[in-house]
């Protein structure tokens, strides 16, 4: 027996494999889904291996990563509010200094 995994339908059961066609039916949405070959999903021998490609396990080494690159990222966009701020107020005062000449 082989499974498929699917974002949107879950994990598939193959039921049947033509030269053109694989049918799946996913217990999770209760349908039969038709495939066409060329663009079928990859199939598992097991369900939990259809399951551990849908539900991947991070590492603590890519967690780290992934903190790390979000903190970066909040640096970055906390210093772009602090220049955007600035540049505000320098507008402000721009804009007061040409009224005073008109």
């Amino acid at each position: 027996m082989k499974y498929v995994a699917n974002s949107k339908l879950g994990i598939g059961e193959v039921i049947n494999i033509t030269d053109k066609f694989m049918e799946v039916y996913f217990e999770e949405v209760d349908q039969t889904k038709k495939l066409l070959l060329d663009f079928a999903p990859k199939t598992f021998d097991t369900y939990q291996e259809a399951e551990a490609f849908l539900n991947p396990e991070m590492t603590e080494e890519i967690a780290n990563k992934v903190i790390t690159e979000i903190e970066a990222d909040k640096k970055i966009m906390a210093d772009c509010l602090s220049a955007s701020m600035w540049m505000e107020n320098h507008n402000i005062e721009a804009s007061k200094k040409l009224m005073q000449n008109i």
